[in-house]
């Protein structure tokens, strides 16, 4: 579950909507953008993009109907391609996509309670692979998605999924799946039961959360290890010859929530992420925390410098980064590529100026913040570099806000910098990444006289090395998926690579 749909209601409206207070003067002759739509029945809920033969191939995630007898679709294809339509089945838990077998084209790991099938974007089941016991789930109730669990995560060269088990993970190597084995990890469980008579949905309720898994270098000895982070610690599990072992080596407790904030715990949330900030090739440690409501909020980020031995998140932090008052959320990303990260905040803060702004313009102040990370002595330091207050529209009524979440996953032109696109009410607007004296920052907006939606995502289709954006609605059925063609022609941009036939 991602941040904005912990959040919701209000707070989904405010944060969903990031816009901008003016766009710059950067009108042009020839458009940016070149709008490819693909017409898909129902809605469109999510979008990807894998990388199989060379080429980048479009996965669209739709829906169509209600729960709980909802038809759920892949449309897969490439630019300028009419492309193909997979129907999952309704026992489908959850799939990933990649290139996983020799044949042409990527393939989809649709995943069931007992099974594992790899099927091509045309229906061919290439190989099913069976899961004894089965996974602890029963069919979902609606909507689908797409969950990374391929890769090579026991670092033996084959391809595994990691499939969350009543005793924690699974890894299944695909080809060989009686070298399935078991990481042994807490899992969540949250339940609660209803007596005769209580206004609750049935006599049980049950929520379970598996960790958050990644692979990292602990010790610096070039082999990562994997990382399994929760709302209460980290566990570190080494790899060997014969892959990751079965229990943890390492175990480190996070700061506890008070005991007000664990009285309300539902309004409390905790993300944590091992990413190397200095770029000394070492996983340090980030620790996110959001309390309260309201006024009442607080968001807490704290930085751990892994010193040789591992990040000890009981020590005193290295930087931390506080939102008073509000909620604030942080994005860990190598905007230019050099080793070291970045951090993108975004905070709304409550007050009383705030309120009057939200009841008579209905709109609400954002903030946006870039910070750079680097080593300072022993320790960590960060260092602002960029900011900007922004605008939310937002209708009250309706409770949301069609336009574009802010993000820097995209090189609009080129030059090795991630840039900035977001939502301007009926239009878009690209702030570009860029080099100054004080580190890195985002240029003055550009308009783009393009509608935005409220969902996008970025990745370079059609491999001339600049980026595209895929927009779609979640809420709008038959309003399909716009793939909006870069044209090279943002300032900055190099020449266009075009193929040679």
């Amino acid at each position: 579950m991602t941040w904005h749909e912990r959040w919701g209601g209000v707070l989904r409206v405010w944060m969903l909507g990031l816009g901008i207070l003016g766009a710059g003067s950067a009108a042009r002759s020839v458009p940016p953008f070149e709008v490819e739509t693909w017409d898909i029945a129902g809605r469109v809920i999510d979008a990807q993009v894998t990388r199989a033969d060379g080429q980048s191939w479009i996965v669209a995630v739709s829906v169509e109907g209600m729960p709980p007898d909802e038809t759920r679709r892949l449309t897969i294809g490439r630019l300028g391609e009419a492309p193909r339509i997979l129907v999952l089945s309704a026992r489908t838990l959850a799939f990933d996509i990649g290139d996983i077998t020799p044949s042409p084209g990527p393939e989809i790991l649709a995943i069931t309670a007992d099974a594992l099938r790899v099927v091509t974007p045309d229906g061919r089941v290439l190989r099913t692979v069976a899961l004894a016991p089965p996974l602890p789930f029963p069919p979902r109730t609606r909507q689908i998605s797409r969950t990374p669990v391929l890769r090579d995560w026991d670092g033996l060269g084959r391809t595994e999924a990691l499939l969350p088990d009543a005793r924690g993970f699974r890894v299944v190597p695909l080809a060989d799946p009686a070298a399935a084995h078991v990481l042994e990890l807490d899992v969540l469980h949250e339940a609660e039961g209803a007596g005769i008579g209580a206004l609750e949905p049935g006599p049980w309720r049950a929520q379970l959360t598996w960790p958050t898994a990644a692979l990292a270098d602990d010790d610096g000895d070039g082999i990562p290890e994997f990382h399994a982070s929760d709302r209460f610690g980290l566990r570190v599990f080494r790899r060997g010859p014969g892959g990751l072992a079965a229990r943890p080596e390492v175990r480190r407790r996070f700061p506890p929530f008070s005991f007000e904030e664990e009285l309300r715990h539902v309004t409390n949330f905790l993300w944590a992420r091992s990413p190397d900030l200095d770029g000394d090739g070492l996983a340090d440690l980030v620790v996110h925390r959001t309390v309260g409501t309201l006024s009442g909020a607080r968001a807490h980020a704290a930085l751990y410098r892994n010193r040789g031995d591992g990040a000890d998140p009981t020590a005193e932090p290295d930087a931390v980064l506080v939102t008073e008052g509000g909620f604030g959320d942080l994005r860990v990303e190598d905007l230019d590529a050099d080793g070291s990260q970045e951090l993108f905040e975004t905070s709304v803060k409550f007050g009383l100026f705030q309120m009057i702004r939200i009841m008579t313009r209905g709109r609400a102040d954002v903030g946006l913040a870039l910070y750079e990370v680097s080593a300072a002595g022993d320790g960590l330091a960060t260092h602002e570099t960029w900011s900007a207050t922004i605008s939310v529209p937002f209708d009250t009524g309706k409770g949301r806000v069609g336009t574009l979440l802010p993000r820097t996953g995209g090189d609009w032109n080129g030059d090795g910098i991630r840039d900035l696109v977001y939502g301007e009410g009926d239009r878009l607007a690209v702030r570009l990444g860029e080099r100054a004296d004080d580190g890195l920052r985002f240029s003055d907006a550009i308009a783009i006289d393009v509608r935005p939606a409220e969902g996008g995502r970025t990745a370079d289709l059609d491999g001339d090395g600049l980026d595209e954006l895929m927009l779609w609605n979640p809420i709008a059925p038959g309003a399909g998926l716009r793939i909006l063609r870069n044209r090279g022609q943002l300032p900055g941009s190099r020449p266009r690579l075009e193929p040679v036939d």
